[in-house]
């Protein structure tokens, strides 16, 4: 019998949500029998957990013994319970210093509808996250998304940097 906790995954790290409305997510780091290229920068999983009810089924989740290794999957195609209006860009630093930044959109329903297959784009409807191995790339990622949105209709967009306060505009 083997647990999660101490064969698919090498050690876990906690990126606090920013603010009360954005999810808190759970970063695996995989074990190298299990990373691949398949994962963000080849090693990573992150988990996106909205209540504390859940962080504590994730880590129940990781700590029970079965008889083989399964993704842990068990947040990602659950329907999110966290609602937005607009936008949300919302950059998680690195909780130490050998930990990847996050960029993670909470996209509001108008949007998640306009993709043919959503359940193949967002995780729990809503999100879209990318890790990063640098601060650079975090800030180049958001420039370019936020120039990917650039239309002839204004969007609200609202930005929430790892530190300091929200930044809100149009796009």
């Amino acid at each position: 019998m083997i647990r999660l906790s101490n064969s698919l995954v090498q050690r876990r790290a906690l990126y606090s949500r920013l603010l009360a409305t954005l999810p808190e997510v759970v970063m695996l780091d995989i074990s190298a029998p299990f990373a691949g290229p398949t994962l963000p920068l080849g090693r990573y999983y992150p988990i996106i957990v909205e209540t504390d009810a859940e962080r504590t089924e994730l880590d129940a989740f990781l700590e029970i013994e079965r008889e083989a290794v399964v993704i842990p999957a068990l947040l990602d195609r659950r329907p999110s319970s966290l609602t937005t209006t607009q936008i949300t860009l919302a950059q998680y630093a690195q909780p130490a210093a050998d930990w990847p930044f996050l960029l993670l959109c909470h996209w509001p329903r108008p949007y998640t509808e306009l993709v043919a297959a959503p359940a193949d784009m967002f995780a729990r409807e809503h999100y879209t996250i990318k890790v990063l191995g640098t601060a650079a790339e975090l800030h180049d990622r958001s420039r370019l998304l936020l120039d990917t949105l650039r239309s002839e209709q204004e969007i609200q967009v609202n930005i929430v940097p790892a530190t300091g306060p929200a930044i809100r505009g149009n796009a």
